[in-house]
């Protein structure tokens, strides 16, 4: 499926839900369309419930923040950003 809609159209959004699981419950039970990672959907796909439809020409991005154990040290904490963006290509 191509999807000849232009990128910069509006979207009818109606809600928002707060959780990956609540978003899948609402789609297989047939209650609209979502853009997630297809990580996200395997079980589903897999089941049956839910299909994908990859996106071609389109940049998709999320913004991610670091959730940490208030103990653990900042070292530990730098450590690991450096290992996530040396993944991305940007450390």
């Amino acid at each position: 499926m191509h999807c000849s809609a232009p990128i910069n159209a509006k979207l009818d959004i109606r809600m928002e839900l707060p959780s990956v699981g609540m978003i899948k419950a609402f789609v297989t039970a047939g209650l609209g369309v979502s853009l997630v990672s297809a990580s996200f959907a395997r079980d589903e796909v897999k089941m049956g419930s839910a299909k994908l439809i990859p996106l071609q020409g389109v940049e998709l991005w999320r913004e991610l923040g670091l959730a940490y154990h208030a103990d653990r040290t900042h070292a530990a904490r730098r450590h690991y950003v450096h290992r996530c963006c040396a993944a991305v290509g940007e450390g």
